[in-house]
C-alpha cells in the first residue's frame, strides 16, 4: 500500500513537472519566475510587460492568454495584446497562436499594458499563457505593477521620468547620451552613488556613465558620491549615461541605480533602452528636411506643424495613432507649403502618438495629448 500511494505522488509530480515546462517566459535576457515586480511612478502614461514566450514543448501548441485581475487600484486601466489588442474589459484572447516546438515569439508579440492614471498603489495581474485544447498545459505569472513616489527624480529636458526610457537613434549616430538631472527626494542628507547593470546589450556596441567623474566601459560602480541634501538636485554635469552603437542595430538595455552609499536599500533603479536602426530613408533627403514639433501640446481642436521638405520627397504624411497603436488620423502634407493645420477635435481626450511618414517611411514619432 505504501508502495503504490509513493508511485502514485510519483506520478502526480511527474505531470505537474512536465506542465510547468510547456512554456517558458523570458524578459531582458532572463528567464522569468512566476511573479514580476514593475515599478513607476503614478504619472508615468504607460508601464509595459512585453515578455518573450517560448514553446517548451515537442508539440505544435494553440496558444492562447487569459487575464485575471487580482487586485487592482482603483481608477486605473490596463488591457493586453496577444495576436491582436483587446479592450481593457477583455480577460481572454479571442485569437491563438500556433507555436511549433522551441517556437518562441517576437519581443513584441505579446503585449501587457497598464496605465496608472496619476493612481499610487499596487495592481496584481495574472496571465496564463495556455494550450486551447489542453488547458492543464499552462503558465501562470502574476505581475505586481507597483506606482509610488521615487527616492530619487529623474527629470530630463523639462519631464519627469518614469522607470523605463527609451532613446531612439540610427547606427549613423556616433553616441547617445542620457544626461538627466537627480533628484534627492528623501528627507534626509544622503551620499549617492551610481551602480551600472548591463541588462541586455546588442554585441560590439559599448556603453560607459559619468557620476562626479566618468568611467571607463568596464566599470560598474561610481568610485565617487555626491553628497545631496533632502530635495538638492545634480546639476545636467553630474550624471551621464553614453552609448556607442558603433555601427550595430538593436537595442541595449541598460539599469542605473541611484543608492545611498551608507544605506543600499535606499535607491532607485531606472532602466535605459538605447534603440540604434538604420534608416530607410536616404541621407540626401535627411540632411535637407526638418519637422518642427507639433503645437500646441496639449491641443484641444487643431495642431500645427512648420516643416522644410527637399525634391527628394515624394510624399509626407502626418499619422497619428492611440495607445494601441491603431492609427486614428492620417493627413498628407502638401509638398509646395512649409506648414500645416491638423483638425483634432473628433478624437476623445487623451494620450496619442504622431509620426512623421517621409516616402512611405516612419520618420520619428512623439507623443501628442489632447484635452
Amino acid at each position: 500500500m505504501k508502495k503504490l500511494i509513493l508511485s502514485i505522488f510519483f506520478i502526480i509530480a511527474t505531470v505537474l513537472y512536465v506542465d510547468a515546462q510547456t512554456f517558458e517566459l523570458t524578459w531582458h535576457g532572463e528567464v522569468l519566475g512566476d511573479t514580476v515586480v514593475i515599478s513607476d511612478v503614478p504619472t508615468a502614461n504607460d508601464m509595459t510587460f512585453d515578455p518573450i514566450v517560448t514553446n517548451l514543448s515537442n508539440s505544435n501548441i494553440k496558444v492562447k492568454v487569459r487575464r485575471n485581475e487580482i487586485s487592482i487600484v482603483d481608477s486605473t486601466a490596463n488591457y493586453f495584446c496577444w495576436v491582436a489588442c483587446y479592450a481593457p474589459f477583455v480577460n481572454e484572447s479571442g485569437e491563438f497562436h500556433v507555436m511549433a516546438p522551441g517556437a518562441s515569439t517576437d519581443q513584441d508579440f505579446f503585449y501587457a499594458h497598464y496605465t496608472p492614471l496619476n493612481q499610487s498603489g499596487t495592481s496584481i495581474i495574472e496571465y496564463m499563457f495556455y494550450n486551447m485544447d489542453d488547458e492543464s498545459q499552462n503558465l501562470k505569472v502574476v505581475v505586481k505593477y507597483k506606482t509610488s513616489v521615487q527616492l530619487f527624480k529623474l527629470t530630463w529636458d523639462g519631464e519627469t521620468l518614469g522607470d523605463v526610457i527609451s532613446i531612439v537613434s540610427d547606427t549613423s549616430v556616433p553616441e547617445m547620451i542620457f544626461n538627466p538631472i537627480v533628484t534627492n527626494n528623501t528627507t534626509a542628507a544622503i551620499n549617492v552613488k551610481v551602480r551600472r547593470t548591463n541588462l541586455d546589450v546588442v554585441a560590439g556596441s559599448e556603453n560607459y556613465f559619468c557620476w562626479v567623474l566618468c568611467y571607463e566601459p568596464a566599470n560598474d560602480i561610481s568610485s565617487e558620491f555626491l553628497e545631496m541634501a533632502p530635495g538638492a538636485s545634480s546639476g545636467l554635469e553630474y550624471f551621464s549615461g553614453h552609448y556607442t552603437p558603433l555601427g550595430h542595430s538593436g537595442t541595449s538595455a541598460v539599469e542605473y541605480m541611484f543608492y545611498d552609499m551608507n544605506d543600499v536599500s535606499i535607491n532607485q533603479k531606472f532602466i535605459v533602452k538605447y534603440t540604434s536602426s538604420p534608416t530607410a530613408i536616404d541621407e540626401s533627403i535627411l540632411k535637407g528636411v526638418h519637422f518642427s514639433a507639433i503645437y500646441p501640446n496639449p491641443a484641444i481642436n487643431f495642431v500645427s506643424l512648420n516643416y522644410t521638405l527637399v525634391p527628394g520627397v515624394k510624399s509626407a504624411s502626418i499619422r497619428i495613432s492611440n495607445i494601441l497603436g491603431t492609427v486614428v488620423s492620417e493627413m498628407n502634407l502638401n509638398l509646395n507649403s512649409n506648414s500645416t493645420r491638423v483638425d483634432v477635435s473628433q478624437l476623445d481626450g487623451g494620450i496619442y502618438f504622431y509620426s512623421v511618414i517621409l516616402n512611405g517611411e516612419r520618420l520619428s514619432t512623439k507623443k501628442l495629448v489632447i484635452r
